[in-house]
């Protein structure tokens, strides 16, 4: 029987010995309960998180939530948005006008739009499409953590900095 994927959010209150490549801790779920996680992932204290994996039962361990994967539960920031697209170094042909434009008109929404409606980014910026292709490239490249850095890319931070 497989038993599907799913998905816990909360903060992680917790960590056990970790290393870049395996974590275990508690996760202070949305609903206020603590649950065990365990997995190749990394994650650090008070990260707000979402994991996604498979409840196991650890015959040491007891119940506890596999991880597979993380990502950052960090809202995606407009005004970091903003200044991430205009100063990455990697993203060519968008300057802070037409990323201010582009935040503005998709702010949170941005991610999905980027993925299923890359001419409608193009259409608001009034960029070529092949610029928007570069950037949504880019932007899949380091997807993990988007949110992240266009969040701490609001306080003005450069690139380099929030990395």
């Amino acid at each position: 029987m497989v038993v599907a994927s799913e998905v816990v959010h909360g903060v992680v209150s917790c960590l056990f010995p970790a290393t870049p490549r395996f974590t275990a801790g508690r996760l202070q779920t949305d609903h206020g309960k603590q649950i065990h996680f365990a997995g190749p992932t990394f994650v650090r204290l008070d990260e707000p998180v979402s994991l996604r994996g498979r409840w196991e039962i650890h015959r040491k361990y007891g119940l506890q939530f596999k991880t597979e994967c993380v990502e950052s539960a960090v809202a995606l920031d407009p005004a970091g948005l903003a200044n991430f697209l205009a100063n990455h170094p990697d993203i060519h042909g968008i300057g802070p006008v037409k990323a201010r434009r582009i935040a503005a008109e998709f702010g949170t929404d941005f991610d999905r739009v980027i993925r299923t409606d890359p001419a409608a980014v193009a259409r608001i910026a009034k960029i070529p499409i092949k610029t928007v292709m570069n950037l949504r490239d880019v932007w899949d490249k380091t997807a993990d953590l988007n949110a992240t850095m266009s969040y701490r890319s609001g306080f003005g931070l450069t690139n380099f900095q929030v990395t």
